[in-house]
C-alpha cells in the first residue's frame, strides 16, 4: 500500500522556501502567491480524481456493489435502491386434454423439447435485472426526471458487465 504522505504538499511553506531570506518582501510573497495558485487548483483537482478512481476500482458489477454504488449517489442517507435479478420459478407445461400427456413442441431430429415460460412468472419487465428506485426520489419535473434516469443509467452502465439488459422501475 502506498504512503498516503507522499501527496502531501503544503505550498505555503513553499513559497517561502522559494525566496531567499532578503526577498521575503510582501510583494515576492504575493507574486509567488499568483504563480502557485494554478498549482493548488490542479493539487485539487488531483485529490478528486484519484479518490474517485479509487471508488470506481473499488466497485464492479455484482448486485450488491452496484446497489451500493446507486445509493452513494443518489440516496446516501436512507439507501432505499435496491436490485433484483430476474429469476426462473417455473416451467409452462402443455397437456393434451383427453389422454392428460404432455405435449412438446420440437422437431425430432433438432433433440430436447422446447419449453415455455410463464411471461407473470419470469421476467416481468424482460431485462436481466430491474433497478427499483423509490418514487420519493422522483423529480416533478419531468426534464429533471429524464437527466436523473440519465445519471443513473450511466452510472450503472459504467460498473455493469457487458450484456446484461436491465429495468428502471419507480417503486411506491
Amino acid at each position: 500500500m502506498i504512503n498516503k504522505k507522499i501527496y502531501i504538499l503544503d505550498y505555503e511553506g513553499f513559497k517561502e522556501q522559494l525566496l531567499p531570506i532578503i526577498l521575503r518582501k510582501p510583494k515576492w510573497l504575493a507574486l509567488l502567491q499568483a504563480l502557485i495558485i494554478p498549482f493548488k487548483a490542479l493539487y485539487e483537482y488531483f485529490f478528486g480524481f484519484k479518490e474517485d478512481s479509487i471508488y470506481r476500482a473499488q466497485h464492479y458489477g455484482s448486485v450488491g456493489l452496484l446497489e451500493k454504488a446507486l445509493n452513494d449517489a443518489f440516496d446516501d442517507v436512507e439507501r432505499r435502491i435496491f436490485i433484483n435479478n430476474a429469476a426462473l420459478n417455473d416451467t409452462q407445461h402443455y397437456y393434451d386434454e383427453g389422454a392428460g400427456d404432455p405435449l412438446y413442441f420440437y422437431d425430432e431430429g433438432e433433440g430436447d423439447p422446447q419449453w415455455f415460460f410463464d411471461p407473470i412468472v419470469f421476467n416481468v419487465y424482460e431485462s436481466d435485472f430491474t433497478v427499483f428506485i423509490p418514487m420519493a426520489l422522483r423529480p416533478d419535473d419531468e426534464d429533471a426526471e429524464e437527466r436523473l434516469l440519465t445519471r443513473v443509467r450511466a452510472l450503472i452502465d459504467y460498473y455493469k458487465i457487458y450484456g446484461p439488459k436491465y429495468t428502471i422501475v419507480w417503486l411506491s
